[in-house]
This record gives C-alpha cells, sequence and structure tokens, in this order.
C-alpha cells in the first residue's frame, strides 16, 4: 500500500514542477490583463466517472511545445503504473490537460 501513496505522491510533485516551472512572474506595470484561452483540454481517451482527476498544464501551443513529449511521457507512465497497480483507493487515476498558453504573441 505504501507504493500507492509514493506513486501518487510523486505524480502531484512532477504535476506541482511542471506548473511552478509554467508560471509566470511578469509584471510590465501597464495594468492591462493579458487573457488566454486554456479551458481547452487534450485527454486521449475517455476519463471514467469514479477516477481521481489530476489536472496539468501543460506548453501545448506556442515557443515551449517542443518539449511537451518530455513532460508528457512521464505523466503517462506514473498514471499508467499506478492504475496497473490498482489506482488509489480502489479508484483510477486520470490526467486531465490543457495548454498552458505560454505563447506571448
Amino acid at each position: 500500500m505504501k507504493k500507492h501513496w509514493f506513486r501518487l505522491f510523486a505524480v502531484l510533485a512532477a504535476l506541482t514542477l511542471v506548473a511552478a516551472a509554467c508560471s509566470s512572474d511578469d509584471d510590465d506595470g501597464d495594468g492591462e490583463e493579458e487573457s488566454s484561452d486554456t479551458s481547452e483540454t487534450t485527454t486521449t481517451e475517455p476519463i471514467p466517472d469514479d477516477a481521481i482527476v489530476i489536472g496539468a498544464l501543460l506548453p501545448e501551443s506556442g515557443s515551449l511545445s517542443a518539449i511537451i513529449g518530455a513532460l508528457r511521457t512521464p505523466i503517462d507512465m506514473a498514471v499508467e503504473e499506478i492504475n496497473d497497480a490498482g489506482g488509489v483507493l480502489d479508484r483510477p487515476v486520470a490526467i486531465a490537460a490543457a495548454d498552458d498558453g505560454t505563447d506571448q504573441s
């Protein structure tokens, strides 16, 4: 049972690092808020109703899109391993990924 919690912790830690790396501290002081459309999710398979869903903001477009494979592959591998081992609390884990909108144009 400890392995399940460790795997879940590893996935959550990876997602936290991805989210922190994609955040922006830019403040140009002009008072204008830039809006980006990050509502489009990109899941490849349907999410079961009883799944524990973890959100991930990934650079699916823009200048950082070249590294999407390096970011998405470990997440998918961890989720697959967790689900193959029975999930978390007998529930499958799923990732709901969305574009983080890092393209500044």
